[in-house]
């Protein structure tokens, strides 16, 4: 059971966009010890995993149900993560500086 919860509890915590450091800071306890968590190493306390659906800004209940991880493989509009939306506008941007000039053309 552990297990299965420690992997529902990354699984939202990646949908969230945040690292084990950032929860493990806001739960107060030491990043190892939130990754034992999610690896389902060690048992976790309601009063953590209270702790935890507030960090993630979810309810508690949703460590014991299925978490649907929407992807552009599974979603009609495709799904990126703020960062990998920065990274790929960068990349576009660099693109674009290296086509070279328009011609003008005569009327």
């Amino acid at each position: 059971m552990d297990k299965i919860v420690g992997d529902r509890i990354r699984k939202l915590r990646v949908l969230k966009d945040l690292s084990q450091e950032n929860v493990a800071e806001a739960i107060g306890m030491s990043t190892g010890n939130y990754g034992k968590i999610e690896r389902g190493e060690i048992s976790i306390s309601i009063t953590h995993l209270h702790q935890i659906s507030i960090a993630l800004d979810v309810p508690i209940t949703s460590f014991f149900e299925e978490v649907e991880v929407v992807s552009e493989l599974n979603s009609p509009y495709g799904f990126v993560t703020y960062k990998e939306f920065l990274a790929l506008s960068e990349d576009v941007k660099q693109i674009l500086k290296e086509l070279p000039p328009k011609k003008k053309t005569k009327r």
